[in-house]
């Protein structure tokens, strides 16, 4: 037996029909219909899982480290979570587990493409609730809470203070941000490579002119 086969007959169950005859099943209690929504709900959303895998993920690192901004954007999808975790009665982790919503707070996905790209984010999340992650996405990035106190020199992405030592040489986006757009757009960006005191090869022929003037003071 196939997963599709499996998927039919328990969607026949939950429905209150049996799957051979289609006759209604009497007596079966909400308790255990809701056990074969849920159970249908995993199995659906492996099945489904497995045939979009032929577009293959990005290669991501876990662990990533989220800015103060991004914290505030994965602390509104997780609420949406437990809210919707409330809602229906299944676990909050059915909804994407915390690497799932940290991935969407640090690459904030703009369309569903974008979200199919985010570890662990199946069609059946995304039927569920992919909307409505992106609607809170797309609400955060376009309403930034750029009135922070003590926010003097906000960056253009993340809006966190700029590092003062890059605030003088006029940088509108922070380190971290300023790494992620050039590896995003690495044919817009001509770095300038600053070299007060000279090339290596400027300073090794200077050493070397040095170390033969000491030599030749010495003789």
């Amino acid at each position: 037996m196939d997963k599709n086969e499996m998927i039919q007959i328990l969607n026949a169950i939950a429905n209150k029909a049996d799957p051979d005859t289609g006759e209604e099943i009497i007596g079966l209690s909400d308790r255990v219909q809701t056990a074969i929504y849920k159970a249908l709900f995993e199995l659906s959303n492996n099945h489904e899982e497995d045939q979009v895998k032929n577009k293959p993920k990005k290669t991501r690192s876990s662990g990533l480290k989220l800015n103060n901004n991004e914290k505030e954007l994965f602390n509104k999808l997780r609420e949406f979570r437990s809210n919707k975790s409330k809602e229906t009665g299944w676990k909050a982790y059915w909804f994407g587990a915390n690497r799932a919503l940290e991935e969407m707070s640090h690459y904030k996905p703009e369309s569903i493409e974008d979200l199919q790209e985010i570890h662990g984010v199946g069609i059946k999340i995304i039927e569920e609730c992919g909307r409505d992650y992106l609607s809170i996405i797309k609400e955060h990035v376009e309403n930034p809470d750029t009135n922070k106190p003590n926010v003097k020199n906000p960056c253009k992405d993340c809006h966190e203070e700029i590092e003062s030592s890059r605030v003088s040489n006029n940088a509108i986006r922070c380190i971290s941000c300023q790494d992620k757009y050039e590896k995003n757009n690495p044919d817009t960006v001509s770095r300038k490579i600053d070299e007060p005191f000279g090339t290596r090869e400027d300073f090794k022929s200077m050493s070397n002119k040095q170390f033969g003037t000491n030599t030749q003071n010495k003789i």
